[in-house]
């Protein structure tokens, strides 16, 4: 048996086993033909020129990833406007419970100062999910740059 269809053979048994089909191999082992739809080729230098035939396909990796950085920054940043939306807004209304709930109220019970704090980091939450909707707007642009370039 020639090494081609030693080969062959050996890639059919495996695709045998992996699809549960038990005994082909051994069904298979005793006949030395292949299948009529596939032709194993003569030689090796034959086998390396039809894969010679199709070039390998041009990738630039270091772009690959660039772009799949600045997708994930993209959707890191996507994902954290919406919090940072709500806990801008949400943290001012609860601190201000402290002085618009009764005095037997859990919030009337927190300091001036912490309820101050809490109010305070409202509109700095505010400012920083502005500045990730002009950053991921920035962002967005540039990958569409990039795709229009590549293209």
């Amino acid at each position: 048996m020639s090494d081609a269809r030693k080969r062959q053979q050996e890639i059919a048994d495996a695709l045998a086993a992996m699809s549960g089909a038990a005994g082909a191999g051994a069904a298979s082992a005793g006949n030395d033909a292949p299948p009529p739809d596939i032709q194993p080729a003569e030689t090796e230098r034959e086998l390396a020129r039809s894969e010679a035939v199709i070039p390998p396909p041009r990738v630039n990796v270091t772009a690959l990833a660039a772009g799949a950085r600045l997708e994930h920054s993209i959707l890191v940043k996507r994902t954290l406007i919406p919090i940072l939306l709500t806990l801008g807004l949400l943290l001012p209304a609860i601190a201000s419970l402290k002085w618009l709930m009764p005095p037997d109220s859990p919030f009337a019970a927190w300091q001036p100062r912490y309820a101050l704090i809490v109010i305070a980091a409202g509109p700095f939450l505010l400012f920083v999910a502005a500045l990730n909707i002009i950053s991921v707007r920035h962002q967005i642009r540039q990958r569409d740059r990039q795709q229009r370039h590549a293209v």
